[in-house]
């Protein structure tokens, strides 16, 4: 039976959550071997826990025949844990998703992307914001991406677009419902535009209200900064802004009228330090240490075009062969947390270092 099906099988399995199910494929190695049961000693009972068990049922393997038939007949395609083609980022994130069904562009080592969240609601000023923001970062390669929702997410692709820029649309519901129906051009103009459509939900998921936070990890995972232009104290975008920065990823928040409910959320997030204020988008580049020139294709030779820093992360990792997160953390403590980590991923982008298990860090020879 192909790797998909088990695959699939895996991701339409209901007892067992994301971290666990990826701690089961680092040790069994694939979809497979986990239904297989081929390293039994994981499966042996004790006082301490039950034995695993999955078992490929009638229900589930009709279940991953029906999404295998829309995928076919709707050219959908598939991304797994393990994949080469499956982001660098969201093996950091202990929480995110294993797997995500997309349409469109299937580069997911971009070099550098942000998301732009903000409420349904937006005003007019919002969409200037976002605007003036985008329209800052023109001629750059950065990627950006939202959830496809209106307001600020349906201002954000489109800026994105208009500015020949890559966007990426993270989906609450299936593929069989854009949601909401009025962006069914934008999400066909994302995809006509080299852009990428992304969700974690099978095929006939409809867009239920406890969805969209869910989908929210893939926003501020897939994202080196995520930026807040308008929300009130409570909603989606405070969600990811505080998953963002669970991550340790950069956040930032726009300011805005303080008579206007949709500037509470930034507002708070601007007081309480848990995000930096920005009116533009030479802010983002200054504040996350991005130049402006577009680099497409990862450096391949060890010291080719690193800058300082990276030389010096990499010579300390080499010092001893492999280094662990915190020792490098610890090493470049004058940087923040957030920007050791796109140092070092930068690093594995340009294939000079990779991430072992237990994100131990070594110099590819």
């Amino acid at each position: 039976m192909e790797d998909i099906v088990y695959q699939l099988a895996l991701c339409f399995q209901t007892n067992y959550g994301y971290p666990k199910i990826r701690t089961l494929l680092e040790h069994f190695g694939s979809a497979k071997a986990i239904f297989s049961n081929e390293k039994s000693p994981v499966n042996k009972p004790s006082r301490h826990h039950k034995p695993l068990h999955f078992e490929l049922t009638p229900e589930l393997l009709r279940n991953v025949n029906n999404e295998r038939e829309k995928m076919l007949k709707e050219n959908i395609n598939f991304c797994f844990y393990g994949d080469s083609l499956f982001p660098k980022r969201l093996l950091a994130c202990n929480d995110a998703p294993f797997y995500f069904f997309y349409k469109g562009n299937n580069d997911f080592h971009f070099s550098k992307s942000m998301a732009m969240v903000g409420t349904r609601n937006s005003t007019a000023y919002g969409e200037k914001c976002v605007k003036k923001i985008i329209e800052d970062l023109t001629g750059t390669d950065i990627v950006v991406i939202s959830g496809l929702a209106e307001g600020i997410d349906t201002h954000s692709h489109q800026y994105a677009l208009d500015c020949n820029l890559r966007t990426i649309a993270v989906m609450g519901t299936g593929f069989n419902r854009i949601y909401p129906p009025t962006n069914r051009k934008l999400f066909d103009d994302i995809l006509a535009n080299n852009g990428t459509v992304i969700t974690e939900f099978p095929y006939h998921t409809l867009p239920e209200r406890f969805n969209f936070p869910i989908r929210n990890r893939l926003i501020a995972g897939l994202s080196d900064a995520t930026i807040v232009v308008e929300t009130a104290l409570r909603g989606g975008s405070m969600i990811t802004a505080n998953i963002a920065n669970s991550y340790n990823k950069d956040v930032f928040a726009v300011p805005g009228s303080i008579f206007q409910k949709t500037s509470e959320g930034c507002h708070f997030l601007i007081k309480k330090k848990l995000a930096n204020s920005i009116t533009c988008g030479t802010d983002i580049l200054e504040m996350m240490n991005w130049d402006t020139i577009p680099h497409p294709t990862p450096q391949l030779s060890l010291f080719h075009n690193l800058n300082e820093i990276e030389i010096d992360i990499v010579t300390f990792i080499n010092q001893a062969k492999e280094k662990s997160i915190d020792e490098i953390i610890a090493r470049f403590n004058q940087y923040s947390v957030s920007k050791v980590t796109a140092f070092l991923l930068n690093l594995e982008f340009k294939n000079v270092i990779e991430c072992k298990p237990g994100k131990i860090y070594r110099v590819i020879e």
